[in-house]
């Protein structure tokens, strides 16, 4: 620049070819950009890499202070009742007249004054009643104490009993879920009144057919048993898991009752008959799988409970809030105040991160919900028997489902031991279809059959019952001083008829190991 300007005369012609060599240059500030890109390019790499990690880190700060903001300040976005939706789901097509669960209702009512009242005046009383109540003999071998004070106990529930006799003739039964989280309509806050009651008044069903039975009123004692039944199927025909188990708890008290009735006593031909085709016809169109419609919905209300809506004009999905963890945390370990020790119990201090930024947002919760579920609908078709011959770890596949997902993953429950009880369950109804026609088969012909097929084919018999955790027909065998039928059990051996043991070495109908024998009754 002042090489040009050397043979300039005057200082006006300077200032002129000054302007002109500007003019003639460019850019300035382009100058300056290509200036620190040459520069930048000229420096060693390690100080690169020292200014790109330093950037990086910046950056990462920043997202994570706006995570942190977002997550702290979130709230839930609750936009479905999903009571009402399981309300709308259980309700049949039919008239109200229809519906046992009002007389169940008030059964429970009735029960729960006689039961209060009994507490408050007689403790020694209704200690004494409720260890009557659970025992498993036939009513002859109680005490003449026992025996009174069950007897008066009966009698004074009479009008409760004679309720749940109405309403186990009702065609269908439902009820109107209601929560106590008030407004919130929280699905896990369902109440579910009377199901303790329901299956009291059972057992003392249960009982009343045994005392009709030492009166030899067997008819009116195997009416007991039906009506027992029908209430157990009629609670297994709610949403919950809760409500299905004490249905089959209640079934299972009816066929266990009706075995004691059969081994103690000599029941003439004609009753057996009236109480198999009763049984029969009752059981004809049930279904004794397990129904998760209502994990299924408390899943999909949980999780609008845990995520908020979308943000940053809908460009984010729901995501995790800190609202939502706490409400998980007082579910599944009881903290929901210090948000350090809720991670630590929770097992997930080390995964702040993957909540923040890589956790699945609301829309693939939902999306792994459905698909987790679907899943247990299948495997609750297969038999123990069939899942064993696959040799699929079922539990394991079904966290699969929800890897990475560490809200669901803490609320799953576990289901394979539930849907194994209600095939336990299956079994016991269909085994004492195949006992009766055995006694049966034996009282016209003077002996006993030879097999199953043989009540087949003579007509006693529908179908052979199959053995879900073998797959195969019952096992039935002639012995010296009568016969045995049995399932192979859980342990899915067939132990020649041994009856399974408790830990405490005693008999037990589905201990871990031996068989579970149907006939001859055990001690």
């Amino acid at each position: 620049f002042e090489d040009e300007l050397v043979d300039c005369a005057t200082a006006e012609e300077k200032e002129k070819r000054a302007w002109r060599i500007i003019d003639d240059f460019g850019e300035a500030k382009l100058l300056g950009i290509l200036c620190r890109r040459a520069k930048k390019r000229c420096r060693p790499l390690w100080r690169t890499i020292v200014a790109r990690t330093f950037q990086l880190i910046a950056l990462l700060f920043v997202l994570l202070l706006l995570q942190i903001v977002l997550f702290l300040s979130g709230k839930p976005s609750i936009t479905t009742n999903y009571v009402e939706e399981m309300n709308r789901e259980v309700r049949p097509v039919a008239d109200d007249s229809s519906n046992a669960h009002p007389f169940y209702s008030r059964a429970a009512e009735l029960y729960e004054t006689y039961e209060e009242s009994l507490e408050e005046k007689n403790r020694d009383k209704y200690g004494m009643l409720r260890e009557v109540m659970k025992k498993d003999v036939p009513f002859s071998e109680l005490s003449i104490e026992e025996q009174k004070l069950l007897v008066d106990s009966i009698e004074e529930v009479s009008e409760s009993l004679d309720l749940i006799s109405l309403g186990s003739e009702k065609p269908y039964y439902w009820q109107e879920y209601k929560t106590d989280s008030g407004e919130n309509n929280e699905v896990i806050a369902i109440l579910l009144p009377g199901l303790s009651v329901y299956r009291d008044l059972a057992y003392r069903m249960c009982w009343r057919a045994k005392i009709k039975a030492e009166d030899g009123d067997y008819k009116q004692a195997f009416d007991d048993l039906l009506i027992c039944y029908r209430l157990g199927m009629h609670q297994k025909k709610g949403a919950t898991l809760v409500e299905q188990l004490v249905g089959v708890s209640i079934e299972a008290k009816s066929i266990q009752a009706l075995r004691s009735l059969l081994s103690t006593h000599k029941i003439p031909k004609a009753e057996i008959l009236y109480y198999r085709d009763k049984l029969a016809k009752v059981v004809e169109n049930e279904s004794f799988g397990i129904e998760v419609k209502f994990e299924k919905y408390c899943g999909y209300d949980e999780i609008q409970r845990w995520y908020t809506g979308k943000r940053l004009g809908g460009l984010r999905g729901g995501a995790v809030c800190l609202e939502g963890i706490r409400r998980l945390a007082d579910l599944t370990i009881g903290v929901d105040d210090n948000f350090v020790e809720v991670l630590r119990q929770m097992g997930i201090w080390s995964s702040p991160f993957h909540i923040l930024f890589t956790h699945p947002n609301k829309e693939e919760s939902f999306e792994m919900t459905t698909e987790y579920w679907d899943y247990w609908d299948k495997v609750v078709d297969k038999s123990p028997a069939q899942r064993r011959a696959e040799g699929v770890d079922v539990d394991k596949e079904a966290m699969e489902i929800i890897k990475g997902n560490i809200l669901l993953e803490l609320f799953a429950p576990a289901l394979t031991k539930i849907i194994e009880i209600s095939y336990r369950n299956k079994i016991e109804v269909e085994s004492s279809l195949v006992l009766i026609s055995i006694l049966l088969y034996e009282q016209d012909f003077g002996r006993l059959p030879e097999n199953l097929e043989e009540l087949v084919s003579a007509g006693y018999l529908k179908t052979i019952a199959i053995d879900p955790f073998s797959d195969k027909p019952l096992v039935y065998r002639k012995t010296d001083d009568g016969f045995i039928l049995y399932s192979v059990g859980s342990d899915f051996e067939d132990d020649g008829g041994v009856f399974g043991k408790g830990r405490s070495g005693k008999q037990k109908m589905w201990g871990a190991e031996g068989d579970v024998v149907f006939w001859p009754v055990g001690k």
